[in-house]
């Protein structure tokens, strides 16, 4: 039985002769006809974008980065703060002797 290639035509318009060209050159050089290397490149790329987009999406990435610089001196405050003694004696409204 023969297998029926299933596969469609695509038809990209406004793809500069430049990127047309390199894309030839490219195929060539890999030894494999365009058709193919265009698929190839799309389907790594496609797969490293997809891939990517799962793990943080730039404004949560923006928003995290920017939560961090503001809330950054509040946590140093706070460490040095900690290192300090405690004034006890402030609790009973009467210094030490």
């Amino acid at each position: 039985m023969e297998k029926k290639d299933t596969r469609t035509t695509w038809t990209l318009k406004g793809v500069s002769e430049e990127t047309r060209s390199a894309v030839r050159l490219s195929a060539k050089k890999a030894g494999i006809p365009m058709n193919k290397w265009v698929e190839r490149t799309l389907d790594q790329k496609a797969r490293e974008e997809l891939s990517h987009s799962a793990t943080v999406p730039a404004e949560q990435d923006h928003l995290a980065k920017a939560m961090e610089k503001a809330l950054t001196p509040l946590v140093e405050r706070l460490e040095r703060l900690e290192k300090q003694p405690i004034p006890w004696w402030r609790f009973w409204n009467k210094q030490p002797a």
